[in-house]
């Protein structure tokens, strides 16, 4: 996914329950807004879990990797570099590191929870 005007991936959860995705060896490079985007956008709390494995997030124009609400993404084995916000999470979203992961060269690093 390279050069989109908006996200690269952005997965919701509307329509009803909670949704599974899984990313392997997948680049989100040099989009608008945000590389990788899990959104609890369901007013019933449809919780979204991402794993993103052997991937890479790079220059894109805002967050790199989002998670908002209920969701969780586990990064692992993956790069994320040259962006805005490496990692962001908010409303209680949460980013899990599962392998070792590159994050370096953003303007704010966050590190993901061990």
């Amino acid at each position: 996914m390279q050069g989109n005007t908006a996200e690269g991936l952005k997965d919701t959860g509307v329509g009803g329950g909670g949704l599974h995705v899984h990313i392997r060896e997948s680049v989100s490079s040099h989009t608008g807004t945000h590389g990788f985007s899990a959104v609890d956008a369901d007013a019933a709390g449809a919780a979204v879990f991402m794993r993103i494995d052997r991937s890479e997030s790079t220059f894109n124009g805002a967050d790199r990797v989002r998670v908002n609400g209920a969701t969780s993404v586990n990064l692992g084995f993956s790069t994320v570099m040259g962006n805005g916000t490496g990692l962001s999470k908010f409303n209680g979203g949460q980013i899990f590191s599962c392998g070792t992961n590159t994050v370096f060269d953003n303007t704010v690093d966050v590190t993901p929870i061990a």
